[in-house]
């Protein structure tokens, strides 16, 4: 029988008791060193709240995606520092939405969420008229002492978002940080020409995502009139039928399989547009992989949450494949125009086109498309991402509370045959849009980083460790 001596470390913070008292925080984790500073003297500090304008609750109504009432912003829409397009309607009287209605240069601030996303933080630049959530708060600020774009990217940075997790109020599976709390918060009053300087950078970002965002949609509505899908207009019946032998040879007794709305866009696309429809396979390859081995070095995965509209994004973290399995199964390395179809999930048949020069794999919920002719891949990437492509997937899936496809369903959609010329500038549109999308990430995380700069100049650890055995 053998014995040891175990050493158990502990780390002792000290504060001071006027702290806890003019904060009226007593949890320890309020006082954790990496978020508590000490500003020096390169700037004055003061509480967010006295920059603060107004400050107000969103509205707490129930919300319809029927296009009823007025646009809805909710977190879910906060994307790198600005309101992306609202996607849910609050149908109110406009006597309270003039109460709530957005105004160019709003900020908002998500006060409750999990850990990770409480505390997002987004600016309203421009749009029709919408209002917000009631677990959003509507800032303004005196720009006198900080303009909107500046507070945005500031409560965007890891300074930034320090100081909201300091504050936030933990419940169960979610955080709190309160009007009031936001109010608390310190910041910086950084120079007006700097921030202003910071501003022309981030309407740049923005201004370059907008045409990102412009390019996409002039590349959708293109193909979309060639093909005449905005035309076609048709009322699914409430019953309809199959013959045994179609079951049979199919071996599917699903109704959504047999949805007659598919059949009427195969006969408008080769009757009244008289084009020829294709297998995809004539188009494309058809590839599927197994899932890679994961590894804490390696090659990125590319999963359903880095599909983005164009190409994915945010994989250079987690998950990692070996570099075992990658040497085992090279052509599962993403290439230049490699298309990604979703095809398990919520968002079946969502395809992405690589653009990106990493080496990276996907996982094996999306199936891999790879075009000989980079225009094909191009002009696929467009079409389903439509409603007719969409519709497919739809019409192929298997399962019920996890849809999915396979690849030999996959290999079924039929495309319409168009002339090279269009499949050109199809490609060029979305290479276009995918290249001002990415300058656009660029210049606001220059921006940011400028930010990050300004904040270290002004500030310097304030709390000191102790540490005994």
């Amino acid at each position: 029988m053998t014995s040891g001596k175990i050493n158990i470390m502990a780390s002792i913070t000290q504060v001071r008791l006027t702290d806890t008292i003019s904060e009226n925080r007593w949890a320890a984790e309020y006082f954790d060193p990496k978020y508590a500073f000490q500003p020096n003297e390169k700037y004055k500090w003061i509480r967010l709240g006295k920059t603060f304008t107004k400050c107000q609750y969103g509205i707490s109504i129930s919300m319809n995606e029927k296009l009823k009432g007025f646009p809805i912003f909710r977190m879910n829409e906060i994307n790198n520092c600005v309101l992306e397009k609202a996607k849910k309607y609050a149908n109110i009287p406009k006597a309270i939405f003039e109460k709530y209605k957005l105004l160019p240069n709003d900020v908002l601030f998500n006060r409750t969420n999990s850990i990770d996303f409480v505390g997002r933080t987004g600016i309203f630049k421009e749009g029709e008229e919408s209002t917000f959530a009631s677990y959003l708060v509507r800032v303004n600020t005196n720009e006198d002492l900080v303009l909107p774009e500046f507070l945005t990217m500031y409560l965007n940075t890891e300074f930034g978002k320090g100081q909201i997790r300091r504050r936030a109020m933990p419940s169960i599976n979610q955080a709190n940080v309160s009007a009031a709390e936001l109010r608390r918060i310190f910041i910086p009053l950084v120079d007006l020409v700097e921030q202003n300087s910071l501003k022309k950078i981030f309407n740049r970002s923005y201004n370059l995502k907008k045409e990102s965002q412009a390019l996409y949609q002039k590349a959708t509505q293109l193909l979309e009139q060639e093909l005449g899908l905005d035309k076609i207009t048709f009322e699914k019946p409430k019953r309809y039928s199959a013959r045994f032998s179609e079951v049979v040879n199919s071996n599917r007794a699903d109704g959504e399989f047999y949805n007659p709305e598919l059949k009427n866009y195969y006969k408008y696309i080769t009757e009244t547009q008289g084009r020829i429809l294709k297998p995809l396979t004539y188009f494309t390859k058809v590839i599927k992989f197994s899932n890679p081995d994961y590894a804490s070095e390696g090659v990125p995965i590319i999963t359903q949450k880095h599909l983005t509209k164009i190409s994915p994004e945010g994989y250079n973290s987690f998950p990692i494949a070996s570099e075992e399995w990658v040497s085992k199964n090279s052509a599962a390395l993403l290439r230049e125009n490699d298309l990604l179809f979703y095809s398990v999930g919520a968002y079946l048949g969502k395809t992405n086109i690589w653009f990106s020069d990493d080496r990276a794999v996907h996982a094996s919920f999306i199936t891999m498309l790879r075009c000989d002719n980079k225009f094909d891949a191009g002009y696929l990437m467009v079409l389903l991402n439509s409603k007719y492509g969409i519709l497919q997937s739809k019409v192929y899936q298997s399962g019920s509370s996890q849809p999915y496809i396979y690849p030999k369903d996959i290999r079924q959609f039929l495309i319409p045959d168009i002339n090279e010329d269009l499949k050109k500038q199809l490609y060029e549109l979305i290479r276009s849009s995918y290249d001002s999308k990415i300058e656009s990430q660029r210049l606001l995380e220059k921006a940011k980083a400028r930010v990050e700069q300004l904040i270290e100049e002004g500030s310097q650890t304030k709390v000191q460790s102790s540490t005994t055995a």
